[in-house]
């Protein structure tokens, strides 16, 4: 009989052991798909048309809009770092505000992803400009191919 009494504390401590464990263990797991669910959801942004992001109301969700820089909208201030231009495609043209440093390919016909949200005014607020490589690795290529 004194034997079961001295295995009681023995047992409860285990047991209040394996709970601890089991509970961190737990909040260790919600936090890391806390984490993940939160990170993918701020990566993901939708690619709309030109007429698409024209047509949404202004909002906080971020979208990809691509098209051909229109030339002669180009506009940089180099003292206050703001890139203006136009975005085209064949549904229509979208203004848009990038602040940051000016990307070396932007020219007149270069092929660009602008992500970011529309902003109340009308104008595409980017934070993010990607350009297509110029074609002519391309041209190349075909080139190479071709004479052989």
């Amino acid at each position: 009989m004194t034997e079961n009494k001295t295995n009681v504390p023995a047992q409860k401590r285990r047991s209040a052991k394996q709970v601890k464990f089991l509970a961190g263990g737990a909040v260790v797991v919600l936090i890391i798909a806390y984490l993940v669910f939160s990170s993918m959801q701020g990566a993901t942004a939708a690619y709309l048309t030109v007429k698409e992001v024209k047509a949404a109301s202004p909002t906080e969700r971020l979208v990809r809009v691509s098209g051909t820089v229109i030339g002669d909208t180009i506009e940089w201030d180099a003292h206050n770092v703001v890139l203006r231009f136009e975005l085209a495609d064949d549904t229509g043209r979208l203004p848009v505000v990038y602040k940051g440093v000016r990307p070396d390919m932007l020219r007149d016909g270069a092929t660009a992803t602008a992500e970011g949200k529309m902003g109340p005014d009308g104008t595409f607020q980017a934070t993010q400009i990607l350009l297509k490589c110029p074609s002519k690795y391309e041209e190349k290529a075909t080139e190479q191919a071709t004479s052989r």
